[in-house]
């Protein structure tokens, strides 16, 4: 759905959410439309080494996603659903199915039924090809790489002054880490057992056995390839890697990367292919397992139709109630050089998630390396913008994430 100005939203085009635990109504939707219940927002039992006991009921669904098939549906009465629903705005459809299922949406809701579309969010980072503190190898072995030589991590500069944080943990008494769920896709671990795999000669910023779970496939292990494509339609297949690194990375131990929490956080791994649906049930279980920080490496613009049913959606309550655990939620600006606001960038624009715009490297201004080529095409990349954007942060931080013929990629 093309809002205009750069704006885009992105929905499963033959998917809706019908949000409401209600298992009646959906019986008759599913007989109304012949579709299919493909997954629900259940919530998977903590694991029993968190030693965590929960109500039965939290872990019911409250949401199920349901595959139709757009083309059964009219285009005749959209225009007067979706004015009685209360969606509006100028926006351009890119198929008429797509314009199908959201007259489907606008019917179900025009007639008090929470059917919503499943809107998409997109990977945020930039690949680079080079590497720091023991992620990269040479004849004699790992390339060592004090961490307090990391530019990004300095006083000056960008002015992080993560090595100061890092001072004051260390001569602090530590009653207990935080758990930081890291919302993501694409993890280097284990495939069945979800064990932490050693990089030949670099080793592993993850635990022995991280604590995870795969929302695409519904297991306790993530170890998979990321399952959509990053900002710009470019390849990551381990960003999930790259971002637990950033946040989370064993620190002084010889192997990967230092993460900037590394000497405090523990990370739990949820894989999600950031489906709207996905991610409402990865926030619900990320309070239920007792995360203390939830991190969004993503974006995605959520204008007109997907904001006039946002409530409906489950998404900003998922958030509320995080927020209404203690839970600190930070998420992505965007990597597309426009405004939050303007293109209601998500979740990062949702009252009290922190939103993170990037700084230009060794500066305190937003990231910015776009030029055009001699066809005309744009290259390079900017960090969104706007009032919307909470705090800064250094770019280009060293990580462990990509697998095969670049040794790191740097997700932020």
């Amino acid at each position: 759905m093309d809002i205009g100005q750069g704006i885009k939203s992105t929905f499963i085009a033959n998917q809706v959410i019908f949000a409401s635990p209600d298992k009646t109504a959906l019986k008759y939707f599913l007989k109304r439309t012949g579709g299919t219940v493909i997954e629900d927002d259940t919530v998977p039992p903590p694991p029993a080494e968190l030693g965590i006991q929960v109500n039965p009921d939290d872990l019911k669904p409250t949401a199920y996603v349901v595959q139709v098939d757009p083309n059964k549906f009219s285009l005749d009465d959209f225009a007067a659903n979706a004015n009685k629903a209360g969606v509006g705005g100028a926006f351009k459809i890119s198929s008429e199915a797509a314009a199908k299922l959201m007259a489907l949406s606008a019917a179900e809701r025009a007639t008090g039924h929470a059917v919503v579309l499943n809107y998409m969010s997109f990977l945020q980072q930039e690949v680079l090809n080079a590497t720091r503190e023991c992620a990269r190898t040479a004849t004699n072995g790992c390339i060592n790489d004090d961490a307090f030589n990391i530019a990004q991590f300095q006083r000056t500069g960008s002015r992080s002054n993560v090595l100061a944080a890092w001072q004051i943990i260390a001569a602090s008494h530590i009653q207990r880490r935080v758990w930081v769920a890291i919302l993501d896709g694409g993890f280097y671990v284990d495939p069945i057992t979800g064990g932490a795999i050693n990089l030949p000669g670099l080793g592993t910023d993850f635990p022995i056995q991280p604590l995870q779970y795969d929302f695409v496939v519904g297991d306790y292990s993530v170890g998979a390839p990321s399952p959509t494509l990053c900002s710009g339609g470019g390849a990551c297949p381990w960003h999930g890697t790259g971002s637990a690194s950033v946040a989370t990375g064993l620190v002084n131990n010889s192997a990967g990367a230092a993460g900037t929490g590394g000497l405090i956080a523990d990370p739990m791994l949820f894989h999600l292919a950031l489906k709207r649906s996905q991610q409402v049930k990865a926030i619900r279980t990320a309070i239920l397992w007792g995360a203390d920080v939830i991190s969004m490496s993503y974006s995605g613009s959520c204008k007109e139709a997907c904001q006039d049913e946002e409530e409906d959606s489950g998404y900003p309550k998922a958030i509320s109630d995080a927020l209404g655990a203690g839970i600190v939620l930070v998420a992505s600006a965007g990597n597309a050089g426009m405004n939050v606001d303007a293109a209601n960038i998500h979740p990062c624009t949702i009252d009290g998630v922190i939103c993170v715009g990037a700084l230009q490297d060794g500066g305190n201004t937003a990231f910015d390396t776009r030029a055009v080529d001699s066809t005309g095409r744009p290259q390079g990349w900017a960090s969104n913008v706007g009032a919307g954007v909470d705090i800064w942060a250094p770019t280009n931080i060293p990580a462990i994430g990509q697998i095969g013929p670049m040794d790191a990629n740097f997700a932020r």
